[in-house]
């Protein structure tokens, strides 16, 4: 409660001016008065007085009073108004100091490394895929990329998200699918070993019974 009266006292006394609405309201009066009444005597200045007595001091203490009150009912919200303005700038300022993750992207040197490590193999499936995860905004352009190393490769390659997966917690960045399982554990590895030389982290599982083996690109191995 001790807060809240000493955010309203602070809040009030803002409104009124500060220290200089004590100076104008009681200092420079009483030095007024007190000339005054060198000069012309008591009668003259107490009629002088009884007017800032009504006008000045109790007029402006029913106003202060009354602002006080509302202050003191608006305490408690901005308060917590405050507090939260105040976390939410802590938490962008904090954001800001978080250093951003580099985009994954291949170049055109390690797109046709790619190339060739897909074509050292000797394996050549009909098709395959390459998905990635449709919450990540630059997944797809890493997808392209590889998609685009396949397809130069000569093999037939869609690239599209794996919204169809989302249910999967493992389903993020990007699985590469092939379909059939002759000789593809080769051809997963090539690409794998491939990928970890450009600094990407792929975790190899195959999939029981679907012919398939999925490769998970992360961005460091902790991450698979």
């Amino acid at each position: 409660m001790k807060k809240y009266l000493r955010h309203a006292l602070d809040s009030t006394f803002a409104i009124l001016g500060g220290y200089g609405a004590i100076l104008a309201i009681f200092a420079i009066p009483i030095v007024g008065f007190a000339i005054h009444y060198w000069q012309s005597g008591w009668v003259a200045m107490s009629e002088e007085f009884q007017v800032w007595w009504v006008y000045g001091l109790q007029a402006t203490g029913v106003v202060a009073i009354a602002l006080y009150l509302w202050n003191l009912a608006c305490a408690p919200y901005r308060m917590e108004r405050d507090g939260r303005i105040a976390a939410e700038a802590d938490v962008l300022q904090l954001r800001s100091q978080i250093p951003k993750a580099k985009r994954r992207r291949l170049n055109g040197e390690q797109i046709g490394a790619l190339v060739d490590a897909i074509n050292a193999t000797g394996v050549r499936p009909d098709s395959m895929n390459v998905l990635y995860c449709p919450t990540s905004d630059e997944a797809a352009e890493f997808a392209a990329d590889i998609g685009d190393a396949i397809r130069r490769a000569g093999i037939e390659c869609s690239v599209h998200n794996g919204v169809m997966c989302e249910h999967d917690v493992r389903d993020r960045g990007i699985k590469i699918i092939h379909t059939k399982m002759a000789s593809l554990v080769d051809l997963a590895r090539n690409i794998q070993s491939c990928l970890v030389r450009f600094g990407y982290h792929p975790e190899k599982r195959v999939v029981e019974g679907n012919h398939k083996i999925f490769l998970y690109i992360a961005r460091s191995p902790e991450d698979d």
